[in-house]
């Protein structure tokens, strides 16, 4: 299974017909993981897509790219698993064949931005509604539309290279005719949406800490542990923290706080995980010893009896 088109980049900085190799790499990589995105979001492991340059063409800058597919898993191909094609793919992105709207037609009618609202109009189809306008979309389309992977991999091979001093236009061609075309003005429509973090735990808990260090950090964070790591910690105790700036609390290093702490853990855009802690109360100072403890003494024959 087997498909071609051709990705032109023009304006006053390519008159010469030349690109500079920094601005083309990630572009071309960009176009490639486009396609493996939206391979691996319709047919798993079913199938591999590669995305190959043919050949350049003297005008403007222009690569003719030809993309191909071949059948991976020959169980899920022999129990009758339907595999979308590179053609398919193809008119997925750009909008060709019998799919109408393709993905960066919707870019650029949603303007990258998510949709106020989804209305499911048949298993296949759905309605999308944003600022008083509502498009009709296949269930193919909105997956693409939401998967990130896609969503970088159109960032890489348009809103970066039409960045770019110079360079105002890409266009997509196939069969002879042009079939998508980006502007610059509408290229950081296909900046890839920030995500926002996943909160995972967000709850209140007695804590103790030592000191691990007696000064601030550079964001003004205190610089704490937990007894396994050391952790940058926020104090919001406003008490707390007026005894300290009039000297009336003195610290040690491994001094002790006790605490009643703000924990969130997130799930960041890049998959880790992020911890943040917040003060809300210090309970108790324990300093560290400065002696060390001897048995209480025992009481001696000259002692006034109790």
């Amino acid at each position: 299974m087997q498909t071609e088109f051709t990705l032109t980049y023009d304006g006053p900085a390519l008159r010469g017909h030349e690109m500079n190799v920094r601005d083309l790499a990630p572009a071309m990589l960009g176009v490639g993981e486009v396609f493996e995105a939206l391979n691996r979001l319709y047919n798993g492991k079913a199938a591999d897509v590669a995305v190959n340059v043919r050949a350049h063409q003297p005008a403007c800058f222009t690569v003719v790219f030809d993309v191909s597919q071949a059948i991976k898993s020959a169980t899920e191909f022999l129990s009758g698993t339907e595999l979308t094609a590179a053609l398919n793919l193809k008119d997925l992105l750009f909008g060709t064949g019998g799919v109408g709207v393709g993905l960066i037609l919707l870019v650029r009618k949603l303007r990258g931005r998510m949709p106020e609202r989804v209305e499911k109009l048949t298993p296949g189809m759905f309605r999308l509604f944003l600022e008083g306008e509502h498009y009709d979309v296949p269930l193919e389309l909105l997956q693409a539309y939401k998967e990130l992977s896609v969503r970088k991999a159109l960032e890489k091979f348009i809103t970066k290279p039409l960045a770019k001093p110079g360079i105002d236009v890409m266009k997509i061609e196939s069969g002879g005719r042009e079939i998508e075309r980006v502007t610059e003005e509408e290229a950081p429509y296909f900046a890839a949406p920030d995500v926002p973090d996943d909160v995972i735990i967000d709850d209140t808990r007695r804590a103790a800490y030592t000191i691990s260090n007696l000064s601030f950090d550079e964001d003004g964070l205190w610089q704490l542990n937990d007894g396994n790591n050391p952790i940058r910690v926020s104090i919001e105790d406003t008490e707390f923290l007026r005894k300290v700036e009039a000297d009336i609390i003195r610290f040690a290093k491994h001094d002790v706080l006790v605490c009643m702490v703000h924990f969130v853990q997130r799930r960041t855009a890049k998959g880790g995980v992020a911890n943040e802690y917040t003060v809300v109360e210090v309970l108790e100072h324990i300093p560290a010893p400065r002696q060390l403890r001897f048995p209480e003494p025992e009481e001696g024959p000259d002692d006034d009896p109790a």
